[in-house]
């Protein structure tokens, strides 16, 4: 099991942009350098033959433990890459869920919000409670957006 103490032995992390060196030659790689490879736009790293999540790791780097199993850590902005310990949060796994964007096929561009066919309003729903149904699509996004800002506390606080 990887520990702080080792963590710190091998790589250096700058809080300012999350980014980890290394702090001793490995390889073709030199002290300096910039440490972790991309796998489907997580940061990762391997250290004593084993791979590591760098937002993973800035947990332990920053406060001497990792996460607890069954927990994730989440990307405030949705950004994969940025690993500054300011951008993480330890969450659920339905609290990382929440923080999601749209997907592509979504033809309103709208979380969390669908068209009634038969009156044309715009029915909110978030983590299957319903919140109402609006005559605009900028209404009923803002309505989506403060329920699943609510959502998303709740989980964080619950986590």
């Amino acid at each position: 099991m990887l520990t702080q103490e080792r963590l710190k032995e091998v790589l250096r992390y700058c809080e300012h942009t999350g980014v980890f060196t290394w702090r001793v030659d490995r390889g073709c790689r030199k002290a300096g350098s910039e440490a972790g490879f991309n796998s489907s736009g997580y940061r990762r790293v391997k250290i004593d033959g084993r791979q590591y999540p760098l937002h993973r790791l800035t947990f332990l780097y920053i406060n001497g433990t990792a996460p607890a199993v069954g927990m994730d850590v989440d990307h405030i902005n949705r950004d994969k890459a940025d690993n500054r310990f300011s951008n993480l949060r330890i969450v659920t796994r339905s609290g990382n869920a929440l923080n999601t964007g749209v997907n592509a096929n979504n033809k309103l561009k709208a979380s969390n919000v669908r068209r009634l066919p038969d009156t044309g309003k715009y029915q909110v729903r978030v983590k299957g409670k319903s919140y109402g149904c609006y005559p605009s699509l900028k209404e009923a996004q803002a309505v989506a957006d403060a329920a699943m800002f609510q959502a998303h506390q709740k989980e964080t606080a619950d986590g």
